[in-house]
C-alpha cells in the first residue's frame, strides 16, 4: 500500500500547517515520502515570508505550484527572494535521493517501458513494477472478455 493512501490528509495537512508558504497554491503533486523534506523547506519558508513586509498586495511571495517531475522536486514559487532560493534548491537536491513514496533513501530510476523517471527506494521499485504487473494482467484479461 502507497504511503500517500495511509495519509489521506495529504498534502492538505501540509498546506494548512504553512499558510503563508501555500497562499497562492494551485497544484500540488507529489507523493508524501517527500513529506518531510518538504516540512523542512516550509520551515525556513514560513518565517522569512512572515518577515516580510505585506505593504504591497500585487507581490505576495508564496509557493504557486509543487510537482514531481522526471523524477525531481519542482517548488515554484510566485517570486523569492535568495534565501528562499537556496532553501528550495536544497530540497530538490535531497528529493533526487529520498523515495517519494515512503520517503527512504532511493535513487533515481528509469522505467523504460513506460518512460517513467523517478526516485523510489529498491522495495518501493519492486512495488510499483509488480503493481503495473497485475494492472497489465487485469487489463488483458478485461481485453479477452469483450465480445
Amino acid at each position: 500500500m502507497r504511503e500517500d493512501e495511509l495519509s489521506p490528509q495529504w498534502p492538505e495537512d501540509l498546506i494548512a500547517k504553512y499558510p503563508l508558504t501555500f497562499r497562492l497554491i494551485r497544484d500540488f503533486g507529489c507523493g508524501s515520502g517527500w513529506r518531510q523534506l518538504l516540512t523542512d523547506l516550509c520551515e525556513v519558508i514560513e518565517p522569512i515570508i512572515a518577515a516580510m513586509p505585506h505593504d504591497d498586495e500585487d507581490l505576495i511571495v508564496s509557493a504557486v505550484q509543487v510537482k514531481e517531475k522526471f523524477g525531481g522536486l519542482r517548488f515554484y514559487m510566485s517570486c523569492s527572494v535568495p534565501e528562499i532560493d537556496q532553501a528550495i534548491r536544497g530540497a530538490e537536491a535531497l528529493a533526487e535521493r529520498t523515495c517519494e513514496r515512503c520517503g527512504a533513501p532511493g535513487v533515481l530510476d528509469s522505467d523504460t517501458q513506460y518512460s517513467w523517471v523517478n526516485v523510489r527506494c529498491s522495495a518501493c521499485r519492486e512495488g510499483s513494477r509488480a503493481e503495473r504487473t497485475a494492472m497489465e494482467i487485469a487489463a488483458e484479461e478485461r481485453q479477452k472478455k469483450k465480445p
